[in-house]
């Protein structure tokens, strides 16, 4: 499996190097790769940006640093159940955030987003 471009990813404002339609489109640049990624926010024959269109764009551009942040979650999510089950705690009852569903769903996103689901 390879790796993703590495963050952080940002929103290119100049995008008249890319060799093809530009309008209605903006890039996202990382460290090693340049415009890697078109995202639409615009179609064709609207004068305006769709604001779903700028949405998806901040959330891809967000990718790198949100799957960050997940692993440490995930990270804490461990520690957290390893405490409760040192302690003789091995359920989530009696807590207001149940850990094994969150840590499960953590996993699922990490896998997703490694390429390995």
């Amino acid at each position: 499996m390879s790796k993703h471009t590495p963050g952080p990813w940002v929103v290119e404002e100049d995008a008249s190097h890319f060799d093809g339609p530009s309008d209605g489109y903006k890039f996202l640049s990382g460290q090693e790769w340049r415009s890697f990624c078109r995202v639409v926010i615009r179609f064709e024959g609207s004068s305006s940006d769709f604001p779903e269109g700028l949405a998806n764009l901040r959330l891809i551009s967000a990718a790198p640093d949100l799957l960050n942040a997940l692993r440490m979650s995930e990270k804490a999510l461990v520690a957290e159940l390893q405490m409760r089950n040192a302690a003789g705690d091995a359920t989530d009852a009696g807590y207001e955030v149940p850990i094994a569903p969150a840590l499960f769903a953590a996993r699922i996103a990490i896998a997703m987003a490694e390429g390995r689901t």
